[in-house]
């Protein structure tokens, strides 16, 4: 299975390769690996630490904020997205308490809220677009100041990226009520703190 997975990547043009047990513990003396274990190697793969990504977004932002180019609106949901009534295009997202033009595209970026967002802000529109990102149930544990056990890369079981869709999928499905084969699965990493960072992550949240 790891194997054709890693396959899938390089002829997607990632860089991957296949680690056997002993290559593995070459990168990750702290993890116990039975003989017959290995990994997928992704050594171009990384994460990022959502505050400080966002606080790092928004400070840059907030530069362009004397031009008129900049502008933040909390509290304020988007809730459908507007066409042009002359050339069809999407023109304008509409929210709660405006309605914000766009000059060249309009980005959704909602994370794993990204699926039910579209589905919702297309629900008067004759266009049908399933964006199969959902949220899923987890939990995450951090334990500061962990010297025990140091990882130098971040670490998923195989089941976290089998992400599986029924046959029975219906475009209806997209507001997040579509079947999925999923299981438990764990994952571990360190912070930018330091800290160890345990994850376990199962069904859909719907």
């Amino acid at each position: 299975m790891l194997k054709r997975r890693v396959n899938q990547l390089v002829e997607a043009g990632l860089s991957a390769e296949y680690l056997c047990s002993s290559d593995l513990l070459l990168k990750e003396p702290a993890v116990m690996v039975e003989k017959e274990g290995g990994a997928a190697f992704l050594p171009d793969d990384c994460q990022l630490d959502a505050r400080r990504t966002v606080a790092f977004i928004r400070k840059a932002n907030e530069v362009f904020a004397s031009e008129g180019r900049y502008a933040e609106f909390f509290n304020d949901p988007a809730t459908l997205l507007l066409r042009s009534g002359n050339t069809g295009e999407i023109e304008a997202v509409q929210t709660s308490k405006n309605i914000l033009y766009r000059k060249k595209a309009i980005i959704v970026a909602a994370g794993c809220w990204s699926g039910s967002l579209i589905h919702d802000l297309l629900r008067n529109s004759d266009v049908v677009l399933d964006v199969p990102v959902k949220p899923r149930k987890g939990h995450l544990l951090v334990l500061e100041n962990f010297n025990f056990l140091q990882l130098k890369h971040g670490l998923m079981e195989v089941g976290y990226a089998n992400h599986e869709v029924t046959a029975q999928h219906t475009t209806s499905s997209a507001s997040g009520d579509q079947g999925q084969a999923l299981s438990i699965s764990m994952t571990a990493t360190m912070d930018t703190m330091g800290n160890l960072v345990l994850g376990q992550f199962s069904f859909p949240l719907f």
